[in-house]
């Protein structure tokens, strides 16, 4: 984001945030150079059972796995949320949905007559523990007639707090012309229940109304590195038995978001070839609020068009591993 000012007026009345690579200090100090990673603090505290393993190697001391997928339903709901949500001639809604969840920046609605843009950020508290999404709606008038009382309304959803939200610069769009917004989201945990944006506009003397999920899976969380040597990687994922593994169950791939496997990079930074065929890919990532813990991640891609996610990372983050394959199946899968 280029425009810092609503950012900078939020960050005054709070403690030390990190906005990407950027410190924000309370006080209104704007931004400063990065700290080495190791040298803050992170919190994580897993209140979760759940665990899963990989029959690879000889099982250690795990638990009985649980298939993955009892969230499933949840993310159906969403999906038909979020079709509901337009009219029926936006047929690119939902797509429009998983892309703006998988990328920092993408068009997340359009109708006739205005395009809404997204841009998003994570923002890591260092003090009070909360995942914080910063994100930026663009508003665009697509036409030539003039935009009347522009508004936007962002109603209460459970386990996530809306922390500041600016009025719209500008409730009068001329043609062609754009305004912006920035809203920032605390969220107490992964949040299924996705935050809506409900708004409105007149042309002439005819009223619009529209509603929008914003994009705040997990996916916007990660943060991904390189990996070591890739003859090391299958090692990592069974280097102590602080390791658990879970695995997704095999999805069709959307070949509107992935038709080769080449084209996961186009989401998940630093990914690497673990097999000369080209059908396996090896990552690593972080999560923004606890990026001391690893997550190892593959991608099995079969010559059908079929994938299969799997994670390796410690026993404390068992919490999150259901919800990260559940979240990859719902924006990567076909249904």
């Amino acid at each position: 984001m280029k425009n810092y000012t609503e950012l900078d007026k939020f960050v005054s009345q709070k403690p030390t945030y990190w906005y990407g690579d950027m410190e924000l200090q309370r006080g209104g100090e704007g931004f400063n150079k990065p700290q080495p990673a190791e040298s803050r603090t992170f919190f994580h505290q897993s209140n979760s059972n759940v665990m899963y393993v990989e029959a690879k190697s000889p099982p250690r001391d795990h638990r009985t796995p649980r298939p993955a997928g009892y969230r499933t339903n949840l993310f159906a709901n969403l999906k038909m949320k979020i079709e509901k949500s337009a009219p029926s001639s936006l047929m690119d809604v939902f797509y429009n949905y998983k892309i703006a969840c998988l990328n920092k920046e993408s068009v997340l609605f359009e109708n006739s007559a205005i395009r809404i843009d997204v841009k998003t950020g994570s923002v890591e508290s260092q003090i009070t523990r909360e995942n914080i999404l910063g994100i930026t709606l663009l508003y665009t008038n697509k036409g030539n007639d003039l935009i009347r009382d522009f508004s936007t309304d962002f109603p209460e959803v459970p386990k996530a707090t809306l922390l500041h939200r600016p009025a719209i610069t500008d409730a009068y769009l001329g043609g062609r012309s754009r305004t912006e917004q920035q809203v920032f989201f605390s969220f107490e945990e992964w949040p299924i229940q996705v935050p809506q944006m409900y708004g409105q506009y007149k042309i002439h003397k005819e009223k619009t109304e529209f509603d929008v999920f914003l994009p705040t899976l997990i996916t916007q969380f990660m943060n991904f590195r390189a990996i070591d040597a890739v003859e090391s990687f299958d090692q990592r994922f069974y280097e102590s038995n602080e390791t658990i593994v879970a695995e997704s169950n095999e999805i069709t791939l959307d070949p509107l978001i992935v038709e080769t496997s080449q084209d996961f990079n186009k989401y998940f930074d630093k990914l690497e070839y673990l097999t000369q065929q080209g059908q396996v890919l090896g990552g690593c990532f972080t999560l923004k609020w606890s990026s001391m813990s690893n997550y190892f991640l593959k991608i099995r891609v079969s010559p059908s068009n079929k994938v299969k996610f799997t994670i390796a990372t410690s026993r404390e983050n068992t919490n999150y591993l259901d919800i990260i394959l559940e979240t990859f199946t719902f924006l990567f899968g076909k249904d």
